[in-house]
This record gives C-alpha cells, sequence and structure tokens, in this order.
C-alpha cells in the first residue's frame, strides 16, 4: 500500500503556500499549516491539523527551511520502507549545529539539545500519535512530542543531505548568552524532560560522566543553578573530569571568573583543547577582530587551548561593547559546549565506545 505524505507549512505567508502543490509527486500533498512560523504556532493549532489531515506521514516545514533542498518523495520513500520506524528527521544542507548533532549523538541525546525547528524538518507517522499522545501545550509542542516519542522507545530516522559539511559549524544560527538569565518557567517542561538521561540510555560506562551529561544538558539550556549541583555532586570523578569542566563553564556564566579559572586548573588538558583551539581560530579569524592576533597569542591558538585566557576573553566582552568579539566569544563557547557534551557522552555511556 502507497504511503501518502502531507506536508504542512508554515510561515510562507498566503500568495505562496500552494505554489509547489502543482509539481509535487501525487503521494506527496503540500497544505497550509499556519501563516506564523513554526516555532511560534501553538499546540492547538498543530493538533487539529493533524486531526484534520489524510495522510499517513505528517511533515511540518518552517519558511525558514524552505531555501534548503529536500526531496519529500525520498523521505517519504524512507518511511515507507521501514514502517516500523515512527519518524523521520530530515537534516537538510546547512542546519547546522542540528545536523550535527543528529549525525554524531543518538536519537535520546540529540533530541534533548537543539530545539528540531526550524533548521531540520520533522515527519511523523500519523499512526504514532496514537502511541505517544497528541502536541502538548508548551512552548516549544513539536520538540516536546519529538523527545517524548524518542524516550518511549519510538524508532527515529535519520535522512541527513550527503553534500552538507560533515565538519562542526563555526557560527550556529542561535548562540547562547555569556551572561544568560534565568530560562523561565515556560522551559519547565524541557527541564523536566533533562532529569536522569541515564534512565533512558543503554549500558551505562561512567556513572559520574552519566551525571555530567544531564549537567552539560542544563548548562546548555541556561538552567545554571541545578548544573551547578549535579556537576558538585562528581567533582573530581569520571574520565576526564568532566564535571569539573561543565562546573567551570557554570562559574564563567554566573559570572564568578576567578572560581571559573579555579576549577578550569582543576581540570587540566582535556582532550578537546586541540580541536576546540582550531575551531576558535576559524571563528575568530571570520569575525574580523581588530586584536585578533592579540586574542590569538593569549588563547594559545597555535598550540591548543587556554580556558583561563578564555574566561578573561569572556570578562572583557562583559565590561566593553564589542559586538564582533561578544559574537566570536558566544559562538566559541558553544563550540565548546558541544565538543564537551561529545567527549562526556562517549565517556559515560559504553554505546559510544563500540
Amino acid at each position: 500500500m502507497t504511503v501518502r505524505l502531507e506536508v504542512f507549512r508554515f510561515g510562507f505567508g498566503s500568495e505562496t503556500q500552494s505554489d509547489p502543490e502543482a509539481s509535487s509527486p501525487g503521494n506527496v500533498r503540500f497544505v497550509p499549516g499556519a501563516e506564523t512560523s513554526l516555532p511560534q504556532t501553538g499546540a492547538r493549532v498543530l493538533n487539529q491539523l493533524v486531526a484534520d489531515s489524510e495522510g499517513d506521514l505528517l511533515a511540518f516545514v518552517d519558511d525558514s527551511a524552505a531555501d534548503r533542498p529536500t526531496n519529500f518523495e525520498t523521505a517519504r520513500g524512507l518511511l515507507e520502507q521501514q514502517p516500523q520506524s515512527d519518524l523521520l528527521m530530515s537534516l537538510p544542507g546547512g542546519s547546522g549545529w542540528l545536523g550535527y548533532i543528529w549525525e554524531h549523538f543518538p536519537p535520546w541525546l540529540a533530541s534533548l539539545v537543539i530545539r528540531p525547528d526550524p533548521e531540520g524538518i520533522v515527519f511523523i507517522r500519523r499512526s504514532a500519535f496514537a502511541q505517544h499522545g497528541p502536541f502538548a501545550d508548551v512552548s516549544a509542542p513539536l520538540w516536546d512530542w519529538l523527545i517524548r516519542a524518542v524516550h518511549a522507545g519510538g524508532s527515529v530516522i535519520v535522512d541527513a543531505d550527503p553534500a552538507a559539511e560533515q565538519s562542526l559549524p563555526t557560527m550556529p544560527t542561535e548562540l547562547p548568552e555569556l551572561v544568560p538569565g534565568a530560562p523561565g518557567r515556560k522551559w519547565n517542561w524541557l527541564r523536566d524532560h533533562l532529569v536522569c538521561p541515564q534512565e533512558i540510555a543503554p549500558r551505562v560506562a561512567s556513572a559520574a560522566d552519566a551525571v555530567a551529561v544531564q549537567a552539560g544538558l542544563l548548562q546548555l539550556h541556561d538552567s545554571l543553578d541545578e548544573s551547578h549541583q549535579l556537576s558538585q555532586s562528581v567533582q573530581g570523578a569520571g574520565r576526564h573530569r568532566a564535571g569539573d569542566y561543565w562546573h567551570a563553564i557554570m562559574h564563567r556564566r554566573e559570572p564568578d571568573y576567578s572560581n571559573a579559572k579555579y576549577w578550569f586548573r582543576r581540570v587540566g588538558k582535556h582532550p578537546l583543547f586541540e580541536e576546540l583551539g582550531r575551531r576558535a581560530n576559524d571563528i575568530l579569524e571570520g569575525a574580523g577582530l581588530s586584536e585578533l592576533s592579540e586574542w590569538q597569542e593569549c588563547l594559545e591558538l597555535t598550540t591548543g587551548w587556554n580556558p583561563i585566557a578564555f574566561v578573561d576573553l569572556c570578562q572583557k566582552c562583559e565590561q566593553a561593547d564589542d559586538a564582533s568579539l561578544s559574537e566570536a566569544a558566544r559562538a566559541i563557547q558553544l563550540t565548546e559546549m558541544m565538543l564537551l557534551l561529545e567527549q562526556t557522552y562517549r565517556d559515560g555511556f559504553e554505546e559510544a565506545l563500540v
């Protein structure tokens, strides 16, 4: 039996919503979703679209992904060939860090790191809603549904663009703040998902590093206090003292710069420093800084990475009005946190070591 795909399009505007229909194959139907962007569309609208749909598969596409080539017929065919799969994550070229984490992390972890919209396109089997429930009334209903489905054992196909760059992105679209504010109550649902990831991950190899993964996820989502409590609970432990590293990042973002330096000294030389130094150098060179050579020397980028000097750079960003330097520092910080999360995951779970 042929599987029918309905593609819900968000943020396109009424004039363009029906444009693809004329050239779409018979098994793919484009449907107006909402004039608001997908991240701004609430659960009530999404659930009504599902209830009114006639397709076996449903895709949710934001306007920001419109200029990235996506073969909807290929995605439909993949799900048709694998009827046991509940959903497919399509990662068009240019999906940035979202593409990286779904290529390098297992679904249970990738689903917790970055919201899937707007960079990615989520294809969901309509029957999966009966098993995993409707969209919930939270600040990111599609992301919440994806996490719930994956953590309940839902099978995911990852469809990455083979032409996409496989190396680390250098300037992601959304950059975490160097000194963030509290996430706010609207993200309580996400913090609830970040509790005890080791309960859903197979074969814990290092209990301390498994806790540090959770501390890292909380840090990525600006829950500094909760991250601090967990990193403190495993201080000095783990294969590469990941808890201490996340502890140092937390104090740098608090900001308590002298305390951050203390914890970075306790970490010592870390395996990610060489790669981080290369990536930081690329970011700084692309930022057009007047003090480029000074920061390259200070951060010791020719030989690796100096985390103490990066604390000083972050402190200068807080004190000085230098938009280019601050953006570069935020991009370096996210690169650092992604590399550290990947290393912590590899240290913590046997599934990553085979």
